[in-house]
C-alpha cells in the first residue's frame, strides 16, 4: 500500500529510521521532506514530492525520479544530480530553489502554475525531453538571476517544446533550442503576457554548431 514518508531527522536518506513510514520510501510512496538535509545516496523513484521551507533534499550526485506532481517550498540539489519529471500531466510547484542540479522534464503536460517561483543557482538549469519526449508550460515565473554569463537556463531537446504564460528572468544565462539531423526541432513559444529575459539564445543543429544572438 503507497504510503506518505515524512523524513523524522536530518541524514542519509536510505534509512528507514528516517522515515514516519517506518521504511525507505518505494516507488508508490509520496515523500515529505521536513528537515536540513537530507542527503540521497542513490537514484529514487517516489509517486510525488513535497519539500518544506527551509528543508533541503541534497542529491548527492544521485536523480530523483517522481511519477507524480512535485512542491518545491525548500531547497533541492546542491551536488549535481537531478530531478525527473516524469509522470504525465503532473505540476511542480511552490517558491522553492535549484541549487546546482537540473530539473528535467521528461513527461508530456508538466507544467508550474501561475503563483509559484523556482530559483535556480549555481549552474541549476531545466532541461526539457532530455531522455523522453516533453512538454513545460511555464505559467508561473523561473528566476536566474545569480546565474553567471555562460551559464545555460533553459535547454529544449527535439521533438520536445516550452511554452511561457509566465516568465523567465535570467539575464546573464542562455537559453539551447536542439534540432535534429532530420529537420526536426524543438519549440520554444511565449504566449500572453509570457516573458523571457535571458543573453541569448542558441539554435543547435545536431552538434554541428549554434546560433546565438538577442532571443
Amino acid at each position: 500500500m503507497a504510503a506518505v514518508c515524512t523524513s523524522l531527522s536530518a541524514g542519509r536518506w536510505d534509512q528507514a529510521v528516517r522515515w514516519s513510514c517506518g521504511h525507505v520510501p518505494l516507488a508508490a510512496d509520496t515523500v515529505v521532506i521536513a528537515h536540513n538535509n537530507v542527503q540521497m545516496r542513490n537514484n529514487y523513484t517516489v509517486a510525488g514530492l513535497t519539500i518544506n521551507v527551509g528543508a533541503v533534499l541534497n542529491d548527492d550526485g544521485n536523480d530523483l525520479s517522481v511519477t507524480g506532481n512535485v512542491v518545491n517550498n525548500g531547497t533541492f540539489g546542491t551536488n549535481g544530480g537531478a530531478l525527473i519529471m516524469r509522470g504525465t500531466n503532473a505540476t511542480i510547484s511552490g517558491t522553492g530553489i535549484f541549487d546546482d542540479t537540473d530539473l528535467q522534464i521528461d513527461a508530456l503536460g508538466i507544467s508550474l502554475p501561475a503563483g509559484s517561483t523556482m530559483e535556480f543557482t549555481n549552474q541549476a538549469q531545466v532541461r526539457v525531453g532530455r531522455d523522453n519526449q516533453g512538454t513545460f508550460d511555464i505559467n508561473g515565473s523561473i528566476t536566474g538571476t545569480g546565474l553567471a554569463s555562460g551559464d545555460r537556463i533553459l535547454r529544449v531537446y527535439q521533438n520536445s517544446s516550452v511554452t511561457i504564460g509566465g516568465s523567465i528572468n535570467a539575464p546573464n544565462a542562455y537559453i539551447r533550442i536542439e534540432q535534429n539531423a532530420s529537420g526536426s526541432s524543438a519549440d520554444v513559444s511565449l504566449v500572453n503576457p509570457g516573458d523571457i529575459l535571458v543573453a541569448a539564445a542558441a539554435y543547435a543543429s545536431g552538434d554541428n554548431g549554434a546560433y546565438a544572438g538577442a532571443f
